[in-house]
């Protein structure tokens, strides 16, 4: 017996175990279908006389099969739009979904796949026939975009080509629209649904997709429920403690006695948005070093010190505008940012499967066997099962300097990052929180004028009003969140900033949530300034405090401290820094340290 017949009894066997269709009838080009053919019937072309091509021949069989195990042709036609355009695309993302499952799943489907796109790049669309190339263009580009994988040679060309092309015509596409697919990959209805959504903002479509114009119809019109649906579902982990606790505060930090800690909830755990008393003095932190974090350091009184959401400070259609705006500033580093994003989620989904189980009666066809099939053919085919490895409950924090030097450039960067990146990690299992700090007035506000009525006693501690903002807690989904990044263009946000407290806040948020591992990566520009607290105290106080807090999170404290200086080195305050010139470096610096903080992750795992 040749060798093309076994060959191709083991491509349909591992196309049956694939599609989970075991009574599968696999014929092969003109071959004429047996009398009593099954109802299910799968015509492959016939197996490539060159064995450099029977790579990718097993890569087109591959795409079949997970067309049959992962499409649904009634699902299909009821969404599928009738215009031309809209239809081409769909289609395509169609495909690309299914194709994504798959890359995700097995690593020797994706080799297969990959082999059959460079194929077809090669083979079967020349420069000659441009509608072949577009058309392959566009596929090979939405599995890039869906999937995360890395296509090389001609293939990447022809999706390189390809989303210039689409970037032209509809402009770039938001990471939050990528994410919205990517989290709908396994459900071919949600997944239409949502295309349908996107493609309505393209303008490709007369009439909005029902649900989402019903999602629009019911959605609050105050804005709400903005920042990400019912708090309690999101929040309750992070701010968890019962009403009514009452708590001791030290005579350092300038409080009377006790705290009820009901006047203390974070915002987000309301329904009605309004101002906050401060939560984040007294906790995990100052337990473990016994009140010394705060050694030398009080606050003269923190009755005006606000933690709010970003839709607390600014009307649903500033937000809306500010974001746009942000959109326009940093559209010109997305690419690069997104192929940074890109290599995080490629290798935080590698994590999850890194073994198998071999010599099982079903499951995937392990082709290493196939020689043993060859030489006897009596003997059975051997399966294999791939094991997934449990990642690490995992929760990212993000603390950005929102003082009045990270104006410009550096601010608008920040927002893009951490929106692209951020929004990579939560795709890949990692909750992730957006954070910022400044204070509510220049020079101290009514802090200030509390202390100056109470006629001025010496070394107050801090004078100033902080504001602590949440941009995304860790519960909610990024759809809803993104535009709140928006809030760090507003004209006259950004003031002062005190970043030990910052700091101190971020880290007892992420000690409040229950994981397995907590990272908060902090984003500043300068030392801590804020001139009325430092002209009524020694010209190091606020620094001292800051080297205090980072000491005592270095030595107590389970949580990865990591920090990123724009234009200021941040390294003789933070044990794990680096520092980046400029803002444009700032999304490179972001993906490799988290890459870094994430490959540490693999190799004690």
């Amino acid at each position: 017996m040749s060798e093309s017949p076994l060959l191709e009894q083991a491509i349909a066997g591992a196309v049956r175990a694939l599609a989970n269709r075991p009574d599968l009838e696999i014929v092969y080009g003109s071959r004429r279908p047996p009398a009593e053919a099954p109802s299910e019937r799968l015509t492959l072309p016939r197996l490539p006389h060159n064995p450099k091509r029977h790579r990718a021949y097993r890569g087109s069989a591959d795409l079949e099969a997970l067309k049959l195990l992962h499409h649904d042709a009634d699902l299909m036609r009821e969404h599928r739009p009738q215009q031309g355009d809209a239809a081409e695309l769909f289609s395509a993302f169609e495909t690309a979904r299914y194709a994504a499952l798959g890359l995700r799943s097995h690593l020797g489907v994706s080799a297969n796949l990959r082999a059959h796109w460079g194929d077809r790049a090669e083979s079967e669309a020349p420069p000659s026939a441009p509608q072949m190339r577009e058309q392959l263009g566009l596929q090979l580009w939405m599995v890039r975009a869906l999937s995360g994988v890395e296509l090389t040679g001609q293939a990447a060309e022809l999706a390189d080509a390809q989303g210039a092309d689409l970037a032209k015509r509809f402009g770039e596409i938001q990471p939050q629209s990528l994410a919205s697919l990517c989290e709908r990959l396994g459900d071919q209805q949600a997944f239409a649904e949502a295309l349908l959504d996107l493609m309505h903002r393209w303008e490709l479509l007369e009439e909005p997709p029902e649900e989402a114009a019903d999602e629009d119809q019911g959605a609050d019109p105050q804005g709400a429920d903005q920042d990400g649906g019912d708090p309690s579902a999101g929040e309750a982990e992070i701010d968890g403690e019962e009403e009514g606790e009452q708590v001791e505060v030290s005579a350092d930090l300038g409080a009377q006695a006790e705290v009820d800690l009901s006047r203390m909830q974070l915002a987000e755990e309301e329904d009605e948005p309004q101002e906050q008393h401060w939560d984040g003095q007294d906790g995990w932190l100052e337990n473990q070093t016994d009140g010394a974090v705060h050694e030398g350091y009080g606050v003269f009184t923190d009755e005006f010190d606000q933690i709010a959401r970003a839709g607390e400070l600014a009307e649903e259609t500033e937000l809306n505008q500010l974001r746009k705006h942000l959109d326009e500033l940093v559209r010109p580093h997305q690419g690069l940012i997104g192929r940074l994003a890109n290599r995080l989620q490629r290798l935080l989904l590698a994590q999850q499967h890194r073994s198998w189980e071999f010599d099982l009666e079903e499951g995937i066809l392990n082709t290493a066997r196939l020689v043993r099939v060859v030489t006897d053919p009596g003997a059975p085919l051997s399966f294999k099962r791939e094991l997934e490895s449990p990642f690490r409950d995992t929760v990212f924090t993000l603390l950005i300097d929102c003082s009045g030097s990270m104006r410009g450039r550096s601010m608008s960067m920040a927002a893009v990052c951490a929106d692209v990146l951020g929004s990579t990690l939560e795709r890949c299992g990692i909750r992730t929180e957006v954070l910022g700090f400044t204070s509510r007035h220049w020079k101290g506000g009514d802090s200030r004028k509390r202390w100056e009525f109470s006629g001025k006693p010496p070394a107050p501690g801090r004078v100033s009003d902080l504001l602590h903002i949440v941009f995304k807690g860790a519960g909610d989904n990024w759809r809803r969140s993104r535009r709140n990044l928006g809030l760090m263009l507003k004209e006259g946000l950004l003031k002062e900033n005190v970043d030990g407290e910052a700091l101190l806040w971020a880290h007892e948020r992420l000690m409040r949530t229950r994981c397995e591992r907590r990272i908060l990566m902090v984003l500043s520009d300068g030392a801590p300034v804020d001139d009325s607290t430092l002209n009524c105290n020694h010209s190091g106080y606020l620094e001292r405090h800051l080297r205090q807090v980072i000491r005592a999170i270095n030595e107590r404290s389970p949580v990865e401290l990591v920090a990123i200086g724009i234009g200021h080195d941040v390294r003789s305050y933070y044990r794990r820094a680096v520092m980046v010139t400029s803002a444009e470096d700032l999304g490179r610096a972001m993906a490799d340290e988290l890459y870094d903080l994430f490959s540490i992750n693999r190799r004690v795992a």
